[in-house]
């Protein structure tokens, strides 16, 4: 599935070894990209989200911007991911506000 972003640039779903990325629009588009990521972990035999008791589940999704009822919950071997605030990938912390502080705070700290 290929999104365009302010006509700028199409983004895909970015799979790693262990990982998988994906951003997409509220609304439809959420859906259709949540159904492609459950597919590709359904046909590569994949465990992302095994919740055990008192230990969090390894999926997890982060809305950017404001609230939107058009945007449902993502959910991975049909259980519910939890929603986060901020999460890191690749050594970055994403947070759903857009700032970019921490990650130069951490910079700046390392130097």
């Amino acid at each position: 599935m290929h999104i365009n972003t302010k006509n700028i640039a199409n983004i895909i779903p970015i799979a790693m070894v262990d990982d998988l990325l994906s951003i997409s629009k509220c609304g439809v588009q959420s859906i259709e990209t949540n159904t492609s990521i459950n597919t590709l972990i359904e046909l590569k035999k994949l465990q992302f989200h095994t919740p055990e008791p008192k230990k969090p589940g390894k999926c997890h999704f982060l809305h950017v911007g404001q609230s939107n009822n058009l945007c449902p919950g993502m959910n991975v071997h049909g259980v519910m991911t939890e929603q986060v605030q901020e999460t890191t990938y690749l050594g970055d912390i994403i947070q759903a506000n857009g700032t970019l502080m921490p990650n130069y705070q951490n910079t700046l700290y390392k130097y």
